[in-house]
Parts: structure tokens; C-alpha cells; sequence
């Protein structure tokens, strides 16, 4: 009865062991997979931030005089700036 027991008791510890090793291994790996989700995550917070800052320094830039285009208006202003030296047109009468 002895030896029964013992490779009983043998089998047993043998079991718990393996349980416990498929267990830890389980847990590893999904500690590994909520990591590599995380990292997906930091990583796309990162590249919307980037795409976001991007977009600001672009709208930034765009509002900025330098890299406006100058308008035909703009253009008259900057060529006779003091006093109005074209004509105003306009109707005269009662032309229908």
C-alpha cells in the first residue's frame, strides 16, 4: 500500500505542479498581451497628438502675414497707400 500512495502522492504533486505552471504561463501571456495594448495604444496617442500638433503649427502658419497670399486689393493698397488716385466709378442718371 505504500508504494501506491506514494505514486499517488507523487501524481498529485506532479498535477498541482503542471496546474500551476499552465496557470502562471496564462497569466504571463496575457500580462504580455495587456502590455502590447497598451504600446498600441501609447502609440496611437502619440501619433494623434503628432498629427494634432501638425495641424496647428499648419493653421498657425497659415494665419501667419508672411505666407498669406496678397490680394489684388492688397496689392493697390501697398502701391498707393496715401490717397485714392483712381477714379470712382458709378452710375450718373437714370440709365435703364
Amino acid at each position: 500500500m505504500t508504494g501506491i500512495v506514494q505514486v499517488a502522492l507523487v501524481a498529485t504533486v506532479i498535477l498541482a505542479l503542471t496546474f500551476l505552471a499552465a496557470r502562471g504561463l496564462r497569466e504571463g501571456w496575457r500580462a504580455v498581451e495587456q502590455y502590447r495594448a497598451d504600446v498600441a495604444l501609447a502609440d496611437a496617442v502619440d501619433a494623434w497628438d503628432a498629427a494634432v500638433r501638425d495641424a496647428q503649427m499648419v493653421a498657425a502658419y497659415g494665419r501667419h502675414p508672411a505666407s498669406q497670399r496678397r490680394s489684388v486689393a492688397g496689392l493697390w493698397r501697398a502701391m498707393y497707400p496715401r490717397e485714392r488716385v483712381h477714379p470712382i466709378l458709378r452710375l450718373i442718371g437714370d440709365d435703364r
